[in-house]
């Protein structure tokens, strides 16, 4: 003979048969007292004592950065990823936008790092301001090797200063620039402002 199965009551609602149990604590709950938390759902309580931990992690992830190691380290990413700009572009002779994407994710990991894993808005701003820096010093180094390639084919005078010459015509190098570069670059400084931003938690209201 089978037995008649039954369901534990909710434990909020003795009245309700439970339809999970809260993923912490094992508390058997109907579905209006569950709470959605990532892929799994909890009680209320746990995730209230959840919240406070999570709030003390996100209050230690902002405290104390280390603004000089974010700078000098997120320099440093700025200065490789120009680097990596202009030999790809003088090397290969291509113009690839993409590479500010690049940048400004390297920029981001390494000013977190240089902080102390710390995150916040001050270093989203430092973030931003060196990934403008790195996507210039690109720009610039490639300018400067095409002006020395037109000096050594005798098109420019060999007394030229080349570096000079390459700031001089950088304003129009970069009105030059297609709209899909521009539009590139600003995912890329996206990159730059969003990477060292303090990471975000969403909570659903219970069904």
């Amino acid at each position: 003979m089978t037995m008649p199965t039954t369901t534990a009551p909710c434990a909020n609602h003795p009245g309700q048969e439970s339809t999970e149990t809260c993923k912490e604590c094992g508390k058997p709950l109907c579905g209006k007292c569950l709470i959605p938390l990532a892929e799994n759902r909890y009680c209320a309580a746990c995730v209230e004592a959840a919240s406070h931990s999570l709030s003390a992690a996100l209050d230690d992830m902002r405290r104390n950065p280390n603004y000089l190691g974010a700078l000098a380290l997120g320099l440093l990413a700025a200065i490789a990823g120009g680097w990596i700009w202009e030999r790809v572009a003088t090397v290969f002779n291509l113009q690839i936008g993409i590479i500010s994407i690049v940048i400004g994710v390297a920029v981001g990991r390494a000013v977190v790092a240089g902080a102390g894993n710390k995150r916040g808005t001050a270093l989203q701003v430092i973030s931003v301001i060196l990934t403008a820096a790195g996507m210039a010093l690109g720009i610039l180094m490639e300018t400067h090797s095409a002006v020395l390639q037109l000096i050594a084919d005798g098109k420019v005078p060999s007394d030229v200063n080349a570096w000079a010459g390459s700031i001089l015509i950088l304003p129009s190098v970069v009105m030059e620039m297609g709209v899909m570069t521009w539009v590139i670059a600003a995912i890329g400084l996206w990159e730059g402002w969003k990477t060292p931003g303090m990471p975000a938690l969403q909570v659903s209201d219970p069904a």
